[in-house]
């Protein structure tokens, strides 16, 4: 299994994500001695420790390894050891004259280094943790949220004195132990799990150096564990060399991406010039699509496409958009003269500096107000919750696959709030609620119930009249529409859009059978696009569990 791992290790890296899985892989591999090849010629490890416990005969007390602490087979010629054992500490000292200090924040955790900008320091102004003796060869492993992995390795002979903070736990290797070799073990899933094991405290977990010098570790021969390093550290510049170029065309892809929906999308656009660009994308598709990140700007593109009537063609002998909103006018001054709605607010004309992209021909710009009966809140209250009552709407009920759950963690209402609350408005079939306060400021929902229920007012109320709802939810729900709430919303805190901002929005109106059309031809792209997300996720969940099986097989 290793063999393939390595034959085809290129092919286990698809994504930059995937490079720290594959690292810990190969730690994990190099750990058990399956990454290189034994030699017999090699001195074995338990020669080591016969001269470290012969240099410190009292090495051997209590350090035995059990049976039950070794999480995997050794090699012929390694030996499980306490750390310890192959390890010195040099000790604390309160310093005394001036000295180089390193605390935690002097580590470069991914290259496993201090860095070269230190502090150097009197006496009189040492922190009271500046307390660890250190050496060239040293290495140090921060007992504190150790998820961090800040350990290093003392890698040069550092002037003046250097002292570390007793954050870390020190080990200096015997003779007969590369530090290089201890680094990587100590970056390993194998001393990871029995420090987190170790470890106490909620807000800053931490091991203390009496559990640290609990943990054992493997020691190969001293040649191997020098080939075991040069094969670790060229597989893990491969493995870089791999996310960045990966990381690169993805930023290359991505940026494609973006510049051809926004070619699509750029309001000043030629008819003849769209097309090109349409045909680019149909032409390029797989290209441009190839992830699922991919689908949500696709989307949102299809969209606004829609809206702005990119997606159809206007038929002869259609109401022109004009005469709708003439039609709209007159039906709600008969529900203004039948008392059934109040009068609404004047809103100026349209000005030609609002217009953000120009319109088909036989459609018009209207305010939102002017395309409906109804724009509307509730009152500025928030009512009781009840074990039995009538459902309240609120921001977490809108949901991202477009509609509204009216089935799981429902707030309920009393009757009576429901029934105050409904003097400003009866959400019901066929309305528009649209979210106007709070991070999901601009989502759009449809209702599609005739169950009674009340909105937050942190929603509004919008009622299409003689309109087609699908195609007025899609213009809220699009960026042309979230660019006008996100220029007027007001609160320092939480955005919070004004209703006369609302009722004021800018709509671009198709004639009726147009509007019908649009809603047609966007959610049959949009199922597409659903259909692609799905695939694409499929392929994604499948590479993952191949790679896993790979990776767990190897292991």
């Amino acid at each position: 299994m290793t063999s393939i791992f390595l034959n085809h290790f290129d092919d286990l890296l698809a994504t930059p994500e995937d490079a720290e899985q594959l690292s810990n892989t190969i730690l994990q591999l190099a750990m058990q001695g399956k990454l290189g090849t034994q030699d017999s010629s090699d001195e074995p490890a338990s020669e080591i420790l016969k001269r470290v416990r012969s240099s410190y005969p009292d090495s051997e007390k209590g350090l035995t390894v059990r049976e039950d602490e070794i999480p995997f087979p050794l090699p012929k010629g390694w030996e499980w050891v306490r750390l310890p054992e192959v390890t010195d500490n040099w000790g604390q000292k309160k310093p005394d004259k001036e000295f180089t200090y390193i605390d935690v924040s002097s580590i470069d955790n991914q290259f496993g280094i201090v860095s070269d900008e230190l502090a150097i320091l009197y006496p009189e102004n040492a922190p009271s943790r500046a307390r660890k003796i250190v050496k060239e060869r040293s290495v140090i492993y921060s007992t504190v949220r150790q998820y961090l992995l800040n350990i290093a390795i003392i890698d040069r002979d550092i002037q003046p004195e250097p002292i570390v903070s007793t954050a870390f736990y020190v080990m200096h290797p015997v003779e007969g132990l590369d530090a290089r070799f201890l680094y990587l073990y100590l970056r390993s899933k194998y001393f990871t799990k029995f420090v987190e094991s170790q470890m106490t405290g909620m807000a800053y977990p931490a091991i203390s150096d009496g559990k640290m010098s609990l943990g054992i570790i493997p020691l190969p021969p001293y040649a191997e564990q020098q080939r075991i390093v040069a094969r670790v550290e060229e597989l893990f510049v491969q493995t870089r060399a791999l996310a960045k170029e990966l990381a690169h065309s993805q930023t290359e892809l991505d940026g494609l991406n973006k510049s051809a929906l926004s070619h699509l999308l750029a309001s000043e656009t030629p008819p003849g010039e769209f097309n090109q660009h349409w045909h680019f994308v149909a032409e390029h598709f797989d290209l441009l699509f190839q992830s699922p990140e991919h689908i949500t700007p696709l989307r949102q593109s299809i969209l606004e496409l829609a809206v702005r009537g990119k997606l159809t063609r206007r038929e002869a002998g259609n109401e022109s958009a004009k005469e709708l909103l003439k039609r709209i006018q007159n039906e709600n001054e008969n529900l203004v003269s039948a008392e059934t709605i109040s009068n609404g607010e004047t809103y100026s004309s349209v000005k030609e500096s609002e217009i953000p992209f120009p319109l088909p021909d036989g459609w018009e710009w209207a305010r939102l107000e002017e395309v409906c009966s109804l724009v509307v809140d509730i009152a500025h209250q928030m009512p009781k919750s009840v074990d039995d009552g009538i459902k309240f709407i609120s921001a977490k009920d809108l949901l991202d696959d477009g509609t509204i759950n009216f089935e799981r963690n429902i707030k309920l209402i009393s009757e009576e709030d429901f029934e105050n609350l409904a003097k400003w408005v009866r959400p019901q079939r066929g309305d528009i609620i649209y979210f106007r306060i709070g991070a999901r400021l601009g989502k759009a929902r449809v209702v599609k119930t005739d169950e009674k229920f009340m909105i937050s007012y942190s929603c509004c109320v919008v009622r299409p009249l003689l309109f087609d709802v699908e195609y007025l939810n899609f213009y809220l729900d699009s960026g042309i529409v979230l660019d006008q709430a996100q220029d007027h919303t007001k609160s320092i805190g939480v955005p919070d859009l004004g209703m006369k901002k609302i009722k004021s929005f800018l709509i671009a109106v198709p004639p009726l059978q147009e509007q019908q059309r649009i809603v047609a031809r966007a959610n049959e792209l949009k199922r597409l696009c659903d259909e692609l997300e799905a695939r694409l996720l499929s392929a994604e969940e499948e590479r993952g569990r191949l790679v896993k099986s790979v990776l767990a097989g190897v292991i």
